[in-house]
Formats: structure tokens, sequence, C-alpha cells
């Protein structure tokens, strides 16, 4: 599509400007809450099951997954899609 956007921006671009303009603060401290609450769920989760973890300060994590990183990544790589 960029060679026939002539540099215009989209009727839906702009509504989701105006949008989350009017927002406000309140977008990004609900989303912050919600962020703070998942992150918690999850190291409550990985502690309940004894999973070593680095605590996080950022939005990664790093998980002892037990095994040689190696085999892990073999077995996460994208599979063919259907």
């Amino acid at each position: 599509m960029a060679p026939f956007r002539n540099n215009v921006i989209s009727i839906v671009t702009a509504r989701a400007v105006l949008a989350a303009i009017a927002e406000g603060n309140t977008l990004v401290q609900q989303r912050r809450t919600r962020l703070i609450r998942t992150r918690r769920e999850l190291l409550n989760w990985l502690r309940e099951r004894e999973i070593t973890f680095i605590e996080p300060q950022a939005n990664f994590l790093m998980i002892d997954v037990r095994r040689d990183a190696r085999e892990l990544f073999s077995t996460c790589l994208p599979k063919e899609l259907p």
C-alpha cells in the first residue's frame, strides 16, 4: 500500500490518534497497572513451580530452562503455518 498513500494520513490513523489523545493519562496508567499485575502473576507462577529466574526490571525475563539453551532454541523455532 505504500506506493499508493501519497503521504496522506488515513482516516483510521487520524481517528486512532484522536482516541489515544482523548484517553490521556488514563490509558498509560491502565496499561502500566495491567502489566504490573501480569508480571506479578507470572513470577508467582514460576515461584510455585520452583523455576529459577532473574527478577525482571524491564519488559523481559530470564528463566533457567534447566537444559541446554541450544536444544530449547531449536524446539522453539517457528513452525510452518497451516
